[in-house]
């Protein structure tokens, strides 16, 4: 049932943050093991003001730095987050943001 309230992790953004790292270096175990590229967007980019921000709307609180002056943020082989043009085509870690929409971004899933 959709009663319109947010996920209860976007209400504790700690938690958020530290589930998504906990994501990321699994992501990066099964990518090593897999013989897989990295080269994913993770769900990060500046807004019209060019503050960095998650697909949920969290401000992004710096904890690493973001190579690069582009919009959107991205996992490159190196391990290095760095930013792109966001309409380049690279798969998602979790989920890619459509256009955004006055309410804010809508999400769907899958590749680039």
């Amino acid at each position: 049932m959709d009663n319109g309230a947010q996920p209860a992790l976007w209400k504790h953004p700690g938690v958020l943050r530290a589930v998504i790292g906990v994501a990321v270096v699994i992501i990066i175990a099964l990518a090593a093991a897999l013989g897989g590229r990295l080269d994913h967007w993770i769900g990060l980019r500046k807004d019209a003001g060019g503050v960095w921000r998650w697909v949920n709307g969290t401000e992004f609180d710096h904890r690493f730095e973001i190579q690069g002056g582009a919009d959107c943020a991205y996992l490159d082989d190196d391990l290095n987050v760095s930013s792109s043009s966001c309409s380049t085509p690279r798969k998602w870690l979790c989920s890619k943001p459509d256009a955004p929409t006055q309410g804010g971004e809508r999400v769907v899933g899958g590749r680039s």
